[in-house]
């Protein structure tokens, strides 16, 4: 029997070949913890999606149509060091660090932040208006 790893893994390589198969997080100098202060983050393996139309639609979450959903493995995350290979990349906090992620050339401010417990992965709400 396959673990829950093992199919996300199996599924995002059906997708690598249609994604870019990379993302940035880029943590501002501004950040209490000075071990990730202008830190950056190459994630690879990421799985991106864009937000559903009633979503975006949503008056309350402030949506624009340039909002996509970056989904990263926790396994990536403990096996990923910062762009110097000194600093491991933490699991979670990006939202409230303010990091800015970097995917297809373009930056995007993280608007929400969801831990799936049920695959191990966490989500970012990306948007590329504040």
């Amino acid at each position: 029997m396959s673990s829950i790893a093992e199919i996300h893994d199996s599924g995002l390589n059906l997708f690598q070949n249609l994604i870019p198969k990379t993302a940035l997080l880029i943590f501002p100098s501004t950040v209490n913890n000075n071990l990730l202060k202008g830190k950056k983050f190459k994630l690879t393996k990421i799985s991106a999606s864009s937000l559903g139309a009633s979503r975006i639609k949503n008056v309350e979450n402030n949506y624009s149509n340039e909002t996509v959903v970056i989904t990263i493995a926790n396994s990536l995350l403990l096996d990923t060091k910062d762009t110097t290979n000194t600093v491991n990349c933490p699991l979670y906090g990006f939202k409230d660090n303010s990091v800015i992620v970097n995917y297809k050339n373009k930056n995007y401010i993280i608007k929400e932040e969801l831990i799936n417990e049920f695959d191990s992965s966490i989500s970012l709400i990306c948007d590329a208006k504040s």
